[in-house]
């Protein structure tokens, strides 16, 4: 331990003389930095790729870090893994931006939440904030089965007055008048599993909030490169020229038959006249 002491004072010393470099700082983390954000779109012609799922899906919208570096990830691919594992966001980009003091904090200047509709702030809420999911569903649980209550009363009624139950009293009826040890341990057992349950309910609720928030973000966050876009919308201008051109066509064919149907009615009623005047004619 004196030698140890001796070591580490001595280090102090030839480090704050300049002779012996202090390398902890150097081997320590670098202190990330905040980075601006920059949205595209990926198409046909412009696809791009995906640092998550290698390629990103066709008119979908797309997110990295405002570097030139082109480094993206499908904007709802990064909502999902932020809420599933946000331990692997940052890593994504090598640990050299602050995506979550950046992107996701409302007092960012690079916030993303800026362009969020009311939807995407109160789906953050409930998602943020795991107290509140739970308390919400918990309500929600309550209003169905206030709700439902006649139904449950009847089933419990049904069951209590069963005669089954009341055969199989020496099997279930020890447990009753077991000891208060046992009792705990059983109403221990019972709660575990309502737990466990109510787990599973909350997470299957919250994998739909996520998937409905990242509907919000696709929608919300708006575009910042403009690649391909306007051949997208001249696609879309095209397609509906088309439906115009179609629509214009089947009115003039329907226009062609009344022509026709008013023809034909004209024609018949010539003849009409003519035979009329014939008869005439020949009395």
């Amino acid at each position: 331990m004196i030698l140890q002491a001796r070591s580490a004072r001595l280090r102090e010393a030839l480090t704050e003389r300049g002779v012996l470099q202090d390398y902890s700082k150097v081997d320590g983390p670098a202190l990330v930095q905040p980075v601006d954000w920059e949205c595209g779109l990926s198409t046909p012609d412009y696809p791009k790729s995906c640092l998550y799922s290698l390629d990103a899906e066709h008119f979908t919208k797309v997110v990295g870090p405002a570097d030139g570096n082109a480094n993206w990830i499908g904007l709802s691919a990064l909502n999902r893994l932020r809420r599933t594992d946000p331990t692997k966001v940052e890593p994504l980009w090598h640990s050299q931006y602050s995506i979550f003091g950046s992107w996701f904090r409302g007092s960012s200047p690079y916030s993303m939440y800026a362009y969020l509709p009311w939807q995407g702030y109160l789906l953050a809420l409930l998602l943020d904030v795991p107290l509140v999911l739970s308390a919400v569903v918990v309500a929600v649980i309550g209003f169905v089965l206030a709700l439902t209550r006649p139904i449950w009363e009847s089933m419990l009624t049904l069951v209590l007055t069963s005669q089954f139950l009341w055969k199989k009293w020496p099997n279930w009826g020890r447990f009753v008048h077991a000891a208060l040890p046992l009792k705990l341990l059983l109403g221990q057992m019972a709660w575990k599993g309502l737990t466990s349950v109510f787990g599973k309910i909350k997470s299957y609720v919250r994998e739909y909030l996520v998937e409905a928030e990242c509907r919000v973000w696709e929608d919300a966050i708006p575009l910042t490169i403009l690649e391909g876009i306007q051949k997208a919308m001249e696609l879309e201008e095209d397609s509906e020229e088309d439906d115009i051109i179609e629509a214009l066509a089947t009115e003039d064919s329907e226009d062609e038959d009344e022509n026709d149907e008013g023809e034909t009615m004209d024609l018949d009623d010539e003849e009409e006249t003519s035979d009329e005047d014939s008869e005439d004619n020949e009395d």
